[in-house]
């Protein structure tokens, strides 16, 4: 793997020692052992401050310590109708799971680029009626909720949203992979989903979240910065919106400000979304695996699917090792041209349930996760997948994804930070990843013969 472009984090155990014919070997030994990360003392595959964040080796996990979302879920007791231990507003969207089911049930998170946090809103179909916004900042460690849930037992119900003296708010939902943060307009994206409740149907409408209006305001507040932006039930269709579905999932290319939404059924195909019309357009109606995860390659413009749904000879599906490139560059048609390729080496990952998936540019490879210590780093340019392990040293591992859906977008990337970060449950911390070649030891000197 060619790596270099990846800039190395200043750690002391990355500085290298000139070793000549004269040098002895023993100097060769003890600078091995002095620049070595474990001798050091400074991995301890715990990150409990930013430093460590930024201190994290390369090939290194880090639990981030006491980061479980739960310390942020309102509580009964928080409510204004709370008595006698116990809340009815509290009651009204906990659902048959509860807050936990925020991320556990098929459900998705965005990363804000601009603050370095990770963004979940999720819920849905029988679990969690909860609507609220969490963050994970990356700088401070820290979880913080961004909006309330709405008490469902005083909101008027639409197919598509919640009401509370006029103001509209979306409902929960299985987000799957349609979330994403828009870095052009400092927005959350969310669209389809199977929503809370009694009828757990998918749901209609494109909304958005303006999230630098809701900076350092009260949650309480925050909910006015909800905004519908395209429903195909109320009239939307003069913006092209897609009919609602399932495991759909959104992707977005900051070099065209876009959206680009891959759905797999009624209709399949690959959509663009532009915020700054609204309007919503079919690129093609070429479907992608119900479990199929993908996303832009910014250095080549170039978006890719892995998992599509490809024929062979004989006409029967193709899941795995097949790879839809499309580029992202309009054709004098204005059309977006793609084609199929072969993948290799690539069986573990594209048969994973919903991986996270992420762009690296410091590496220029797409990087995909599906659980443990080992990610997975597709070349775009020889279609061949290589299996990345954690280093020796390493001290951490992830927990095993939940059962209930795949990861989505709960592994994203920090292009500022160069680590990755994965939250799994709301019970569970969060941990952090640094992506890189293992530290290369100084080699020993030759001719020296050890006594």
């Amino acid at each position: 793997m060619n790596t270099s472009n990846h800039t190395q984090p200043a750690y002391r155990y990355n500085k290298r020692i000139q070793v000549t014919a004269k040098t002895s070997f023993l100097a060769w030994l003890l600078s091995a052992v002095m620049y070595s990360p474990i001798a050091l003392g400074a991995y301890t595959g715990t990150c409990k401050t930013f430093q460590d964040v930024k201190d994290l080796p390369a090939n290194h996990w880090c639990e981030v310590f006491d980061s479980k979302a739960r310390k942020v879920e309102k509580p009964a007791s928080e409510w204004d109708d709370f008595a006698a231990g116990s809340s009815a507003k509290y009651d009204s969207y906990q659902g048959s799971t509860g807050f936990k089911a925020i991320m556990d049930n098929w459900s998705s998170a965005a990363f804000d680029t601009k603050r370095d946090r990770l963004i979940v809103f999720g819920g849905g179909h029988n679990g969690y009626g909860g609507n609220e916004i969490l963050a994970f900042s990356l700088r401070t460690l820290q979880w913080s909720r961004l909006t309330d849930p709405t008490p469902i037992n005083i909101a008027v119900e639409t197919q598509y949203s919640y009401v509370i003296d006029s103001l509209e708010v979306p409902i929960a939902r299985h987000t799957y992979g349609g979330l994403e943060y828009m870095a052009g307009y400092d927005k959350l994206f969310v669209f389809d989903g199977i929503k809370f409740y009694p009828v757990g149907s998918s749901v209609p409408g494109a909304w958005t979240f303006d999230l630098a209006a809701a900076q350092n305001n009260p949650p309480a507040g925050n909910a006015q910065f909800w905004t519908m932006r395209t429903n195909s039930v109320i009239g939307g269709m003069e913006h092209g919106e897609p009919l609602f579905g399932v495991e759909s999932f959104a992707v977005y290319d900051p070099i065209s400000k876009l959206i680009l939404f891959q759905k797999h059924s009624g209709p399949a195909g690959l959509f663009t979304y532009d915020d700054t019309a609204p309007q919503w357009r079919q690129e093609n109606s070429e479907a992608a695996h119900i479990d199929g995860f993908g996303t832009v390659d910014t250095k080549r413009h170039i978006y890719v699917l892995f998992s599509p749904v490809a024929h062979n000879s004989s006409g029967t599906e193709v899941r795995i090792g097949k790879a839809r490139i499309t580029q992202l560059d309009r054709n004098s048609g204005g059309v977006l041209d793609y084609k199929i390729v072969s993948t290799t080496g690539g069986q573990n990952i594209e048969a994973g349930n919903d991986p996270g998936v992420a762009y690296d540019s410091q590496v220029d490879r797409i990087v995909a996760y599906r659980g443990g210590t080992v990610v997975y780093l597709f070349n775009t340019e020889t279609y061949a997948w290589q299996t990345q392990s954690a280093a020796i040293s390493n001290n951490a591992t992830p927990n095993t994804p939940t059962a209930q859906g795949g990861i989505y977008g709960r592994f994203r990337y920090s292009p500022q930070l160069g680590v990755y970060v994965f939250v799994n449950s709301v019970d569970q911390n969060v941990f952090l990843y640094r992506l890189g070649q293992p530290a290369v030891l100084p080699s020993p000197p030759q001719n020296v013969t050890a006594h």
